[in-house]
């Protein structure tokens, strides 16, 4: 009976020596979204785009904030994160854009469906950059746009943004540089009108 009595007081003055309890750091999420400049009530030549599922480098197909240093060091913030992966919202920031113009926007699986063209992304930078210069996000994103009638590829490129980031206002950096990489392509479909 002594011993229990007697490892019941030692567990209680330990009990205060030692927490179990560990506060994990406060995590936000953020997204981002296109804003849309104005929707075309009326259109007269509308073509159909197949949006392809947007692809990443397999360093970016994660929600965590990457930031690249000059030394070549890659790391993640702690404290905020994307609430989905960077392609799937930018693949729904182009879907959003495109349909605010004359295009009529299909997604995978096509199923039969007959298009005009195929366009094809890949996110090849989705970062904040750190230099002895300061900050800035820098996204690029490689396009291919096939013409489905005879399957030729008829435009491809990299599209390449870099915003400096100014008060440690990450997002607010990613928005503009994501929706000046959306405007960008935007700028490239309308060019399909002729082809």
């Amino acid at each position: 009976m002594k011993k229990i009595l007697y490892l019941c007081c030692l567990g209680l003055l330990f009990s205060g020596c030692f927490s179990l309890k560990t506060e994990l750091p406060t995590m936000h999420y953020y997204s981002l979204d296109y804003s849309l400049k104005n929707k075309h009530k009326k259109c007269k030549n509308v073509y159909q785009i197949g949006i392809a599922d947007v692809r990443s480098l397999p360093t970016y197909d994660t929600s965590l904030v990457i930031l690249k240093k000059d030394n070549g060091e890659v790391v993640t913030f702690e404290d905020f994160a994307w609430v989905d992966l960077p392609k799937n919202m930018m693949k729904n920031m182009l879907i959003k854009a495109l349909d605010s113009t004359c295009v009529q926007t299909l997604v995978p699986p096509f199923a039969g469906v007959k298009y005009d063209f195929l366009l094809k992304t890949e996110l090849l930078n989705f970062e904040i950059h750190h230099s002895q210069y300061g900050e800035y996000v820098q996204i690029n994103l490689f396009y291919e746009i096939s013409r489905m009638k005879d399957f030729k590829i008829i435009k491809s490129g990299i599209l390449e943004e870099k915003v400096k980031i100014s008060s440690k206002n990450y997002v607010a950096s990613f928005q503009k540089a994501s929706n000046q990489i959306i405007e960008a392509l935007l700028k490239v479909t309308e060019q399909l009108k002729n082809k």
